[in-house]
């Protein structure tokens, strides 16, 4: 079926326009500088980043032949809903429990889900990742990540 073999350049044309979408609204927050870095920093780079790899993945899947792709048909569909699932209940924990709870929680869930070893491993994975990750945008870069609303 050709209409498969579509969905790839479909979906590199989507990510391409989100990328778009990220810095035009990245570009309205305060950049600052690389030594004193605002909150537009940090988006505005990765969104640069995004949208240079996405247009370069848009134009190689766009000269590609149309065929379906053979791994498509061996998609966990309930399985990619989950992950989706997932990334809006972290959306909204963000909001609700802040960054370090809410990263942890998803991270544990994903990594789970996915198979990659025990509940144990999945725990300590998501706790060095999600430690690291805050003390690298809260020190080392001095930009706030998001608390908790009762904080």
């Amino acid at each position: 079926m050709v209409l498969r073999g579509k969905v790839y350049k479909v979906v590199s044309i989507c990510i391409l326009l989100a990328g778009i979408v990220v810095l035009g609204l990245s570009l309205k927050l305060p950049f600052g500088s690389f030594s004193h870095p605002k909150a537009g920093f940090v988006p505005t780079v990765f969104s640069v980043i995004w949208v240079f790899l996405a247009a370069i993945s848009c134009v190689l899947e766009l000269r590609k032949p149309d065929k379906t792709p053979d791994g498509f048909k061996d998609i966990d569909w309930k399985k990619w809903f989950m992950y989706i699932a997932i990334c809006v209940v972290y959306l909204i924990l963000l909001h609700i429990a802040g960054y370090l709870v809410s990263t942890f929680i998803c991270l544990v869930a994903m990594i789970k889900m996915a198979g990659y070893g025990s509940l144990r491993k999945s725990i300590v994975i998501s706790l060095i990742f999600t430690v690291l990750v805050y003390l690298l945008f809260a020190y080392a870069m001095n930009i706030s990540l998001p608390k908790p609303f009762f904080m």
